[in-house]
């Protein structure tokens, strides 16, 4: 474990405190954890006989006021705090979450092989860790009957959602957490994350312009400008420090979780050169992340959303915890769709191979079929002069030989932006997302294109061709108008329907 960026608690007067102690209105049962900024007991409220997590640090900083304003399903609840002048202690008195922190459940599921993770493997290893009932909660055995229903993927998803959910709670009340980090995600026994520990938070200000709290964090899952403001102290680069760290600081949660390790080797050992590992730790983020592991199978739209997380630049990250919460839902929305369908049969893995040259192909196929249809029919059903069956050919050629390139290049010009954002989502570098949303709505749009061209391509045939008789070889009967009219209009719906079917399958399937 690298070392973390906090500072060490004066050794308070009185002797340590242990289970059975008895501090003010708490007595202490157990310890549930310990840091640089003190410890965390599970206690008993005397005066309200409840179980409680009692966090007792040094008394300074402001946690309690920070956390006093945070209200949200998926962060740790505060009750109160009191201050006890003879240990010069602070006593901070908190929702007890039973259940398991995520770095437990990240430990947890190493030792398991990667095939057996999934949503109920991690309620299993929650059980296994959490030796304290908990009270039944209606609300909360939903979040465990959805879990115990998930694969490992819908599972990590959603956990970060709700995390992201958190942060963004916590940043529009201008508060940073800075401390983003499995040790600090508890887990309930319902398998619902809260985020908890703002002792190293920082509220956007002060009314006189001073931070609220100093600059901290653990430096595994610091972001390369946070790391650049822990290392040089310096002002300007600590306002650099703003709402996309954290988001980093979870991107790097949700790789751990992922992948079972994070992505960047520590370089930091306690005794050695902080300075020089430092300014290896910015350079090797600077750098960004490195592949995923070959063995780690998850979906590409998820490998997306995780590099994005871990972009060096905060500029190239989502903007907002709230985008990427959106993000990560969406990712497990199209999950269980995706778990849902059927087994790909051999059209759709060519599609899903060549999906704009194998989706062409089958688009055009049904309008070269219904053109034979077509021509065979009028040739062989409607009654012509011999002039007007000498032109008719001619006139095929040309209507052909205008209405296809004419559509192939109206079909062209809506494809090819779909393709680029398409092949660039498939490569490693940043994908301009302005760019692919434009190309999504395009690409939800094809249908209507294919209806739209189908439709031109077709039914004008159903009066040029009569016209273009009459033009050449005289005068033509009104039947012989309706004939047209009729024959193109119902060969160029079913040419239609067909194709339509075929781009609404590329879209929704494969696109």
């Amino acid at each position: 474990m690298l070392p973390t960026a906090e500072v060490s608690p004066p050794d308070p007067a009185g002797g340590p405190l242990r289970p059975g102690t008895i501090i003010d209105d708490f007595e202490l049962l157990d310890v549930l954890g310990a840091g640089g900024f003190g410890q965390v007991f599970l206690a008993r409220q005397r005066s309200l006989g409840r179980h409680v997590a009692l966090k007792v640090t040094a008394d300074r900083g402001h946690e309690a006021e920070t956390l006093a304003r945070l209200e949200h399903d998926h962060i740790v609840q505060v009750f109160s705090e009191t201050v006890h002048p003879e240990r010069d202690l602070r006593l901070l008195c908190m929702q007890y979450v039973p259940g398991a922190t995520l770095e437990r459940v990240i430990a947890g599921l190493r030792a398991r092989p990667r095939g057996g993770w999934r949503g109920r493997a991690v309620l299993e290893i929650i059980d296994a860790a959490s030796t304290s009932p908990a009270a039944l909660d209606a609300a909360a055995l939903r979040d465990r009957e959805f879990l115990a229903g998930c694969d490992f993927v819908e599972a990590a998803c959603w956990f970060g959602a709700r995390l992201a959910e958190a942060l963004a709670h916590a940043h529009r009340l201008g508060v940073l957490h800075r401390d983003v980090k499995p040790a600090n995600v508890l887990l309930s026994r319902y398998g619902r994350p809260y985020l908890a520990d703002f002792s190293v938070s920082a509220a956007a200000r002060r009314a006189g312009g001073a931070a609220e709290s100093p600059l901290g964090g653990t430096l595994s899952y610091m972001a390369p400008e946070h790391l650049e403001a822990f290392a040089t102290r310096d002002p300007a680069a600590r306002d650099a420090v703003d709402e996309r760290a954290d988001i980093y600081a979870l991107g790097m949660v949700l790789y751990e979780l992922f992948v079972g390790r994070l992505p960047f080797t520590p370089t930091v050992s306690r005794g050695g050169p902080q300075t020089e590992a430092l300014a290896g730790m910015i350079a090797e983020r600077r750098a960004g992340p490195p592949p995923l592991p070959g063995e780690v199978e998850i979906p590409t739209t998820v490998a997306r959303l995780l590099r994005r997380c871990l972009e060096p630049r905060p500029e190239h990250r989502y903007p907002r915890a709230a985008d990427l919460a959106q993000a990560l839902d969406g990712c497990r929305e199209l999950r269980h769709v995706e778990a849902g369908l059927p087994e790909p049969g051999p059209v759709t893995r060519l599609l899903q191979r060549w999906p704009f040259a194998a989706g062409c192909a089958f688009i055009l196929l049904p309008h070269l079929l219904g053109s034979v249809v077509n021509v065979s029919y009028n040739a062989l059903r409607i009654r012509l002069s011999p002039e007007q069956a000498a032109s008719f050919p001619q006139l095929v050629l040309l209507y052909n030989a205008v209405t296809y390139p004419l559509c192939l290049l109206m079909m062209a010009a809506v494809i090819l932006p779909v393709r680029s954002a398409w092949r660039q989502l498939g490569r490693s570098e940043r994908p301009d997302a302005a760019a692919v949303a434009a190309a999504r709505r395009r690409a939800l749009r094809l249908p209507r294109w294919a209806i739209a061209l189908s439709c031109l391509g077709w039914l004008p045939g159903g009066v040029l061709f009569p016209l273009g008789l009459r033009l050449r070889t005289g005068p033509v009967g009104t039947d012989l108008f309706g004939h047209f009219l009729v024959s193109f209009a119902v060969s160029g719906l079913i040419a239609l329907t067909y194709s339509v079917l075929v781009v609404q399958f590329l879209t929704l399937r494969v696109l």
